[in-house]
């Protein structure tokens, strides 16, 4: 018989070990509870992301998202676009992106509608539309050398553009230049150091600073992608402008799609085209003739949307105006012709004219001076605008 009072003592254990599967339960329903609160979590970050989404409303909103995207660095990128502004309104848009940054290389634009039941889908109120950006070699090192962003490691071309840069920045610009001056030496080392190539291989380094810089020969978008970085990193506002050149200097003489720059100068736009003062041909003249004119000497030979760019109605920094050898009256050039000779100017005479009168019986003064058996006039540009050399013998 069990005395009273005492209980089993195998019970003690019993319900310890009740207790044990109890918390151990309870311990993995927290963790399941809590890995579960986890994905909850992460899915409404992910929602809250998607709500986030960058959306737009007007042509203007495309533009600031991005710009903004552009500026981050991204390379895709996603908005929504309310479905009134059409996928025309978006691709205008793209082409108002500034191009020194990169291109939109592709876009998608897709709709979706919402339907409740067998009713009629409602078409959302925003089409989703995804965009790839590619970056330019001229923006890559832009950031670096400015903004302190690195060129990525394997970003080859970039980081020899890079070098090439530092190497002219060091060698022909210092501090107290004038902006003027930081335009020439610009101008004329892109000249001396790179001629027009028109291979049409696939070499698509032609296209950009890297043909210009590292190969040494490009055509016209690496002209004005060259010019354009070397005067940013010198602190002289530069935009590249699309349009199409005309007339003798054209390729072929045929109108044809051609890039160039407007340039800031002492608070002023000038248009500049590097490309069409490259010498090319037997006669090889190295010429300033582009470098800073208005809207009214460019269009003798250029056509571009005016509205799109900054309006040039000065001709106060051209190169010919500013160093006092641009004539357009027969007076005057003919005064400065006599003043080359009588200081003594034996070689070549160079200036900027504008419709004169070179007959051989208007400039038969020039055998009045001394030791002058011939003379030969060579011109580039138009009847309206060129430049022109005397070649004395």
């Amino acid at each position: 018989m069990r005395p009273e009072g005492r209980g089993n003592p195998y019970s003690l254990f019993i319900i310890i070990g009740c207790m044990i599967v109890f918390f151990i339960v309870m311990g993995l329903g927290s963790r399941r509870h809590k890995k579960q609160w986890d994905a909850e979590e992460q899915l409404q970050t992910i929602a809250l992301d998607i709500d986030q989404k960058p959306q737009a409303d007007s042509k203007e909103d495309i533009l600031e998202i991005l710009n903004d995207m552009i500026d981050k660095h991204a390379e895709d990128f996603y908005m929504d676009v309310n479905v009134n502004i059409s996928k025309e309104d978006i691709e205008e848009v793209a082409h108002e992106l500034d191009p020194f940054l990169g291109r939109l290389s592709m876009y998608s634009y897709a709709t979706s509608s919402v339907q409740e039941g067998d009713g009629e889908a409602i078409p959302d109120a925003y089409a989703g539309v995804n965009f790839t950006f590619e970056r330019s070699i001229e923006s890559f090192v832009y950031d670096d050398l400015r903004k302190d962003i690195p060129i990525p490691e394997d970003n080859a071309e970039a980081l020899k553009v890079k070098q090439e840069c530092e190497l002219f920045l060091k060698e022909n610009i210092s501090i107290g230049m004038t902006d003027f001056e930081k335009e020439l030496a610009i101008h004329d080392y892109i000249i001396n150091n790179c001629y027009y190539s028109t291979s049409f291989a696939d070499d698509m380094s032609e296209y950009n600073s890297y043909g210009c810089l590292v190969n040494r020969k490009c055509v016209c978008e690496g002209y004005a992608r060259t010019s354009a970085l070397l005067m940013k990193l010198s602190g002289v506002e530069c935009k590249l402008i699309s349009g199409k050149g005309k007339g003798e200097l054209a390729y072929d003489g045929a109108e044809q799609g051609h890039m160039w720059n407007q340039v800031k100068i002492n608070g002023v736009w000038y248009h500049y085209d590097a490309t069409w003062d490259d010498p090319r041909g037997s006669d090889q003249i190295l010429a300033h003739l582009y470098m800073n004119v208005s809207d009214q000497i460019m269009s003798l030979d250029h056509e571009w949307e005016q509205d799109k760019y900054e309006q040039c109605i000065s001709m106060t920094e051209n190169y010919y105006m500013k160093n006092g050898m641009y004539f357009d009256d027969d007076t005057s050039f003919q005064q400065y012709v006599k003043d080359q000779l009588s200081a003594g100017e034996r070689q070549v005479i160079k200036c900027c004219i504008s419709n004169l009168d070179l007959s051989e019986e208007t400039m038969y003064f020039i055998f009045d001076y001394d030791g002058i058996s011939s003379y030969q006039i060579s011109t580039m540009g138009l009847p309206d605008y060129q430049y022109l050399e005397i070649h004395i013998n």
